[in-house]
């Protein structure tokens, strides 16, 4: 570290640009501004410097231990007061451990954009988030962890609890029935997706499976007793048909919302005393492929 300016030498040539070398063990106070710290032992000073290695001048801040040792605090923002440096090393470890928070729950990192302004606007809303996740965390005394966890299973839960509150389209048929149908139309479906497609109108249910790379396509129409709104709802085939199958009544009731809620199967018994099984089997549902 050298002085920013040098003085004159008196000598021919070419005048000094920078000054001497900085004596950290012996400060020249007429060239430095003293810095109020609230430790008596210490001593903090801040002036003007040139930085060798980063070839530019420099806002430098010294500050002088009780044990003799010093510390170097600079900003290469050369108008930067010497308190402001000061104070924005004093909130280092504030900025890293926001940062460290962002990355480990709210996915910094994890943004793919490209554009600055998408990049920006994602950058925000994960410090946006974590700061209103603290807020959250002093309020209740809790981590940002268990915080996390908290909402991440308050929104499963509500999940749930939707699908059991509004499902209006109601389907009844024969279990075995079903069951055959979806097994013989599985055959053609793809073989990654096992979709097959359910449509529901008045009281015909259309089941329909496709393997656009294999050319394949197969369709059943199936009688049942269907009461709500038309239905086009896809359903992984291999996890129907093993729910389907460990159910011991003859008659099943399905319960639907829209395509991309999950819907309920029960047994459904006509009389009361024709079973004593209860079950209850929620089946998700799998974006339909056009």
């Amino acid at each position: 570290m050298l002085l920013e300016h040098g003085e004159p030498t008196g000598k021919p040539g070419r005048p000094r640009v920078k000054g001497e070398k900085i004596d950290f063990k012996n400060i020249d106070k007429s060239k430095v501004t003293i810095l109020d710290t609230d430790k008596s032992n210490e001593q903090v000073y801040a002036l003007k410097a040139w930085c060798k290695s980063l070839h530019r001048k420099i806002s430098l801040v010294i500050h002088i231990l009780p044990k003799g040792g010093h510390r170097l605090y600079f900003s290469t923002d050369e108008n930067m007061s010497g308190r402001d440096v000061m104070e924005y090393y004093c909130t280092r470890f504030q900025i890293e451990f926001c940062f460290r928070d962002a990355k480990q729950f709210v996915e910094l990192t994890d943004c793919q954009a490209r554009d600055t302004r998408k990049l920006d606007f994602a950058f925000n809303s994960s410090f946006t988030a974590v700061n209103a996740a603290k807020i959250m965390c002093s309020e209740y005394n809790l981590s940002i962890g268990r915080l996390k966890a908290l909402m991440i299973n308050a929104y499963y839960a509500q999940r749930i609890i939707d699908v059991f509150e509004n499902n209006p389209n109601k389907l009844i048929m024969d279990r075995a029935m079903l069951y055959d149908s979806v097994k013989r139309v599985a055959l053609f479906a793809n073989q990654i997706s096992n979709q097959v497609v359910f449509r529901l109108k008045d009281n015909e249910l259309f089941i329909s499976a496709e393997d656009t790379d294999m050319a394949t396509l197969a369709k059943e129409k199936l009688n049942c007793n269907y009461s709500g709104d038309e239905l086009e709802i896809g359903f992984n085939a291999n996890f129907l048909m093993e729910m389907l199958n460990n159910i011991d009544t003859e008659l099943l009731l399905m319960e639907m919302s829209t395509p991309d809620r999950a819907g309920i199967i029960f047994p459904y018994k006509e009389e009361e005393e024709e079973s004593n099984e209860s079950i209850l089997m929620l089946v998700m549902p799998v974006m339909l492929v056009k």
